[in-house]
């Protein structure tokens, strides 16, 4: 049987964030994908994957093209319309709570496309806070953040960026987040991927949806989260960090987070795609 043709369409940058391309390209590569194809051929794709912030408008409002299947992932907090649902053979939803939406659906923790390398777990570090807020965060806000938790003298690190196509930048959070205590960032992927390790994610978020999602992942334990980040004083932030650091809600959290995401989830979805891709019409 040769070998089924997926497509793995994405996008990252300054307003849509960063999430959508990093877990699609765990999944390229747990899929073992090529980059850079052309999308345009003769025979329709066995599968595309749509990991987008707008897909219905990648679907219905520019050209597109062939498929036999589709497959659409569908960000923390956010949801789809009813076209793009009943277009879908398959919604995997990044979120660590079911779902009851369109059809063949995947959600819950055990489908979280995450670093595949979070899956090997060690035990958690103590070193202080790791700090990474994603896309949508005022610069000026986290600088205020990041200059208060230096006064308050917690060790504080700050992996370096690079392009996000370089996988670098991210391999760097992964260590980072092997040794830290602590997460302090903005609700995205890299909350549930602290949690993960055990690296209590303390956060924020940049939007209502996020915001919704980030209080859902605080009542079953796994975070402390804040509310929006122009809603809270940066300084009163840091120093309520730096006051978690000091008490056992740090321990209680990180057991509940390994316990609950156990890092397996990138398999368990290529695993599904490529049941789908194989499977007749």
């Amino acid at each position: 049987m040769p070998f089924p043709k997926i497509l793995v369409v994405t996008e990252s940058g300054p307003v849509v964030g960063y999430g959508h391309s990093v877990r699609s390209g765990h999944l390229a590569a747990v899929l073992d994908a090529a980059t850079g194809v052309d999308v345009h051929q003769s025979e329709p794709w066995d599968l595309v994957v749509l990991d987008v912030m707008r897909p219905d408008l990648w679907l219905f409002g520019r050209e597109t093209v062939d498929w036999r299947k589709l497959a659409v992932i569908v960000g923390a907090g956010w949801t789809i319309s009813e076209e793009v649902g009943a277009a879908a053979d398959l919604v995997v939803y990044q979120t660590a709570f079911p779902v009851d939406d369109y059809g063949l659906s995947l959600a819950g923790p055990d489908f979280l496309i995450l670093d595949p390398r979070y899956a090997a777990k060690s035990p958690p570090g103590d070193a202080g806070a790791v700090v990474w807020f994603g896309a949508g965060i005022d610069a000026d806000w986290m600088e205020r953040v990041i200059l208060s938790l230096l006064d308050t003298a917690v060790p504080v690190s700050f992996p370096a960026r690079t392009p996000e196509w370089d996988p670098g930048w991210h391999g760097a959070l992964y260590h980072h987040h092997r040794r830290c205590a602590v997460h302090v960032g903005s609700v995205g992927m890299t909350t549930y991927e602290a949690a993960a390790a055990g690296c209590v994610p303390i956060t924020v978020a940049r939007s209502l949806d996020h915001d919704a999602t980030g209080h859902q992942l605080d009542r079953i334990g796994i975070c402390d989260h804040f509310g929006r980040a122009t809603e809270i004083d940066p300084e009163v932030f840091a120093s309520v960090v730096a006051e978690l650091l000091r008490t056992d809600e740090v321990k209680r959290k990180r057991d509940v987070g390994i316990r609950t995401i156990d890092g397996l989830g990138v398999f368990r979805v290529a695993e599904e795609l490529w049941r789908l891709a194989t499977k007749g019409d």
